[in-house]
């Protein structure tokens, strides 16, 4: 592994600058400058170096830099892989994150680009290629030059030949084509939106400002093993999401990135290791993953577009696990083959139930949950004490009666 990483040094890297400083006006004083952690109704925060500053809404006469038009990148992101590569669109999209601080997605346009012209030159001048003989010729250390099409196809087959690609929240290893890795991307960060957009004001964390890694292989014989029932998987100890390319989307990408913001998020907030309970570390990431719909590049999560898989294998199991059993679920027994697909099913459907039940003070007690969580308070008894459940008997009962109502015409 060791060797591996080492050999990603010399490969061609799609930007990595870090973004500049947020700026913020207030009704007094000079502007400040920093990186805004958090803004919603709350306020807004700003960490300069090891400080956090918490400035209320009331203060604030403006805002702006790379974190405050993300939502408006996302949306533009989305746009852009709506459609098919356009070489002068493409670049301008480039050039517009240069413009607003995201460096570190700019050179993502930039490829794209190339994708529908594969010598057109102003990509390629933003991407530092120079031309020799007509033909833009890309450096690549140890190897020499190449054209575009002859790196093209060297970065396909062999992982430690891939692309190293940077977006706002991910540094992303890759062997494969160029159109699945950009594709991957996109899906990145427009999870990495979902998850914060659904609970960054529940719970109150922090934007990540460390890129989270990820490693995706041209197929799952070349991915190192974690295990024989897992596929993709996520390593806490090396913060790294490891997936495989299958017919050109990543597989279990979409699922495993909810590991690890949910992982990252913990981290640049409390400092400590989480200690997320089993039920919950999947329950969430099959919630968000199933929750996207659209193409690759083109995600939009719906919260309430039920996964009927998984709401089927829970109803009609013949013993179902009750749900004291599910709130003890820990992290190997999802890689035990036996009975994998219902803890799996039993964790969805319970997270589920918990954010679309339609019982606004259940929700309100979930919401509650899910930020002790983040305070390393995820047992089956806090869970207990927060929901105000007298009986477990009685719980479980109106939960099983939900699953029954969540029909198949319900899938949006």
């Amino acid at each position: 592994m060791l060797a591996t990483l080492l050999t990603f040094a010399c490969l061609v890297v799609g930007g990595g600058e870090d973004p500049p400083p947020d700026t913020i006006q207030l009704t007094k004083g000079k502007p400040l400058q920093g990186i805004i952690l958090r803004n919603d109704e709350s306020g807004v925060w700003l960490a300069q170096k090891s400080r956090i500053k918490h400035f209320d809404l009331t203060e604030v006469v403006s805002m702006s830099g790379p974190r405050v038009i993300y939502p408006e990148y996302l949306d533009k992101m989305r746009a852009e892989f709506r459609e098919p590569p356009d070489a002068e669109r493409s670049t301008e999209m480039g050039n517009w994150c240069r413009e607003n601080g995201l460096l570190r997605d700019a050179d993502i346009y930039f490829w794209r680009a190339l994708l529908d012209d594969t010598n057109y030159g102003p990509a390629h001048e933003a991407l530092g290629h120079r031309k020799s003989r007509g033909i833009y010729q890309i450096p690549v250390k140890g190897k020499g030059k190449m054209d575009f099409q002859e790196l093209r196809e060297y970065h396909r087959g062999h992982f430690q030949d891939g692309w190293e690609i940077t977006t706002a929240h991910f540094d992303i290893q890759a062997s494969c084509d160029l159109a699945d890795i950009l594709n991957a991307c996109a899906d990145l960060e427009q999870m990495y939106q979902a998850y914060f957009k659904a609970f960054q004001s529940i719970v109150g964390f922090w934007e990540i400002r460390a890129p989270m890694r990820v490693q995706i292989y041209p197929n799952r014989d070349e991915m190192p093993p974690l295990s024989g029932t897992i596929g993709a998987y996520f390593k806490n100890d090396t913060r790294t999401l490891y997936c495989y390319f299958k017919d050109g989307v990543a597989e279990g990408l979409m699922h495993e990135s909810v590991h690890a913001i949910t992982h990252g998020s913990i981290r640049e907030f409390a400092r400590n290791d989480p200690a997320v309970p089993g039920w919950f570390w999947e329950g969430t990431a099959n919630y968000f993953s199933k929750g996207m719909s659209g193409n690759p590049g083109d995600r939009t999560f719906i919260p309430d577009r039920p996964h009927m898989e998984f709401f089927e294998t829970h109803r009609e199991h013949d013993s179902p696990d009750g749900i004291q059993r599910v709130m003890n679920y820990q992290s190997s027994d999802f890689m035990a083959s036996t009975g994998q697909k219902l803890k799996y099913a039993e964790s969805y459907t319970l997270m589920y139930y918990l954010l679309n039940s339609n019982d606004p003070e259940m929700l309100e007690k979930c919401h509650t949950f899910i930020a002790s969580v983040y305070e390393r308070k995820g047992s089956s008894t806090h869970f207990k004490k927060i929901m105000d459940i007298r009986n477990w008997d009685d719980f479980q009962d109106e939960w099983w009666e939900y699953i029954q109502t969540v029909k198949i015409e319900d899938e949006k």
